[in-house]
């Protein structure tokens, strides 16, 4: 397949283009600096700034003919939150073009994943307390693109929130639970927000799991959580 991959240069992003790339798919790599871009064969390296005006129009050309975009987006300490104005630009750009599918990065915690945090036990809970605290900013980043790609759930003041995402276009949600830079366990832990997963995943181990989307369709409009007992390196 062709696949636009956005945030290539991240630490799930980097994966997603190396196992495309095995896989024998087409790779658009999008980057801030695609010099950093790894890879060689069916590979190309497109330089984008989601921050930009211009982004719209340089996206619509790098999705023209991609069957699916892997959106590995996060944003950085320090800089202003990229996420929901990203996926919008994005999305935008994947109407015009008529790119019909797409994944996004989100996070364990985030929309009605908020108990399947807590079950992950002590670290859970104490994330949990961070993600409404000091981390508040990136969450509600991260849930303001959620609702955007599949809606919010309601809560206790507030009635659910529908999706804004074009038509014609389909979106998975991926939730990672902790991240971990250790090399791939080979097998990691899906669930729907009602179940569990591991507290801890491998980021190669998520690259993997949203490569397996280029062919699973059953998490279409949803979100879906992926863990593991990976050991516990990076954040």
């Amino acid at each position: 397949m062709r696949v636009t991959i956005i945030g290539a240069t991240g630490g799930v992003g980097a994966h997603v283009v190396k196992h495309a790339l095995d896989q024998g798919h087409t790779v658009v790599a999008l980057a801030r600096d695609p010099s950093k871009v790894s890879g060689s064969g069916k590979l190309t390296k497109t330089k984008i700034d989601l921050q930009s005006d211009e982004a719209g129009g340089e996206l619509e050309k790098a999705i023209k003919g991609s069957d699916m975009v892997l959106s590995c987006l996060g944003s950085r300490r320090g800089e202003d939150k990229v996420v929901e104005k990203g996926t919008r630009k994005i999305l935008d750009a994947m109407k015009q073009a008529k790119c019909p599918r797409m994944a996004m990065i989100s996070s364990i915690g985030v929309g009605d994943s908020g108990w399947q945090l807590l079950r992950l036990g002590v670290g859970g809970w104490i994330f949990s307390a961070l993600f409404n605290s000091v981390l508040k900013s990136t969450k509600l980043d991260l849930q303001a693109a959620e609702n955007i790609c599949i809606g919010g759930p309601a809560g206790w003041l507030s009635s659910a929130i529908s999706h804004a995402r074009p038509n014609g276009v389909s979106c998975v949600v991926v939730r990672p639970a902790g991240l971990s830079d250790a090399p791939s366990e080979g097998k990691y832990d899906v669930a729907l927000s009602s179940g569990t997963v591991g507290a801890s995943v491998a980021r190669e181990d998520v690259a993997k799991f949203m490569l397996t989307l280029l062919e699973n369709k059953s998490y279409e409009d949803g979100a879906v959580s992926v863990g593991g007992n990976a050991p516990r390196t990076g954040h």
